[in-house]
């Protein structure tokens, strides 16, 4: 027998880069073990030398020969024919978007939110990359060339609600629609659906801050309480008019009607903003009755402790 840089006896060690079947024939590629074809090496090499593992060690082929050696590979699965399937494809229209603004930074707020409809409790919204939260409407799915249309929100009279995290602090209202329409101490409105424009199914919903608000210490303020007959009242708006400057045209100057609700202590805080003077007289107002004050702003100050007192 030849030299193969050691004495040759029956008794050594397998070779470690063969796999050790203890006689199982391995019939096909998945039935070797997960590191099969992690060595390389040369098929004939081993038969020029005479280094032969002993029949017992070496791989077996499917004909249970033992004086047959079949050198195990693996390979990715290559097959003639085989069947494409077309599968699922879903289409899914917007029945709804919300866009959420806070009132004093003109941004999305920076608290976490709820938007649901009070009607469909269990339906979620998906909130894409330009921030807008979008109810699915109509969707149509074809599978394997059946197309099936389902519709999860039904047209009809809704109750959309847009409510912050109360963890983040009781920091906003709901804003309405628009100047002059009545304000709600909740975060529900109604919508109906479909929109007056399907293509467009936009709903945007703006929080005025409360008292409690976070506003900058450069932030141009008027503070106050409304009270009558000495104790603080809830659920009031308080409203006034100043000159700002237009946002479109900064060479002109626009009245500006702006309003908040009172909390449950009867406090409120209005904000103003893009002043065209640095103070600028205003009068403070309660909607629906005779009562007002006149006050003088200073841009960037905030003018504290002023009280509107009910008849």
């Amino acid at each position: 027998m030849r030299n193969c840089g050691s004495r040759t006896n029956n008794n050594r060690r397998p070779d470690q880069t063969l796999e050790r079947f203890s006689g199982k024939t391995i019939a096909t590629i998945g039935q070797l073990p997960g590191d099969a074809g992690a060595d390389t090496f040369e098929p004939d090499q081993r038969r020029r030398t005479g280094c032969l593992a002993s029949a017992r060690f070496r791989s077996r082929g499917s004909d249970h020969r033992t004086e047959s050696i079949v050198m195990i590979h693996t390979r990715p699965f290559i097959t003639k024919k085989f069947i494409g399937y077309a599968g699922e494809s879903r289409r899914t229209q917007v029945s709804l978007a919300v866009e959420v603004v806070d009132s004093f930074t003109e941004l999305p707020p920076d608290v976490p939110l709820k938007i649901s409809l009070k009607e469909l409790p269990d339906l979620r919204t998906l909130r894409g990359q330009s921030g807008l939260y979008c109810f699915e409407g109509r969707e149509t799915i074809t599978i394997d060339g059946t197309v099936i249309n389902r519709s999860p929100i039904p047209d009809g009279n809704y109750t959309l609600v847009v409510q912050p995290d109360p963890i983040s602090g009781n920091r906003f209202f709901l804003q309405p629609r628009l100047v002059g329409q009545p304000w709600t101490n909740n975060f529900e409105r109604p919508v109906v659906l479909p929109m007056p424009n399907p293509l467009n199914p936009l709903e945007v919903v703006t929080l005025a801050p409360t008292p409690a608000y976070p506003f900058p210490a450069n932030a141009t303020l008027v503070r106050g309480l409304v009270r009558q007959v000495g104790a603080g009242v809830p659920n009031v708006v308080v409203t006034s008019t100043y000159q700002e400057i237009n946002p479109a045209d900064p060479a002109l100057t626009i009245p500006r009607d702006v309003e908040t609700l009172t909390d449950r202590e009867g406090e409120f805080a209005l904000f103003f903003k893009r002043l065209r003077l640095k103070t600028q007289p205003i009068t403070v107002r309660v909607r629906g009755t005779a009562t007002q004050i006149p006050v003088v702003i200073t841009e960037g100050t905030t003018l504290k402790n002023q009280v509107l007192n009910l008849p």
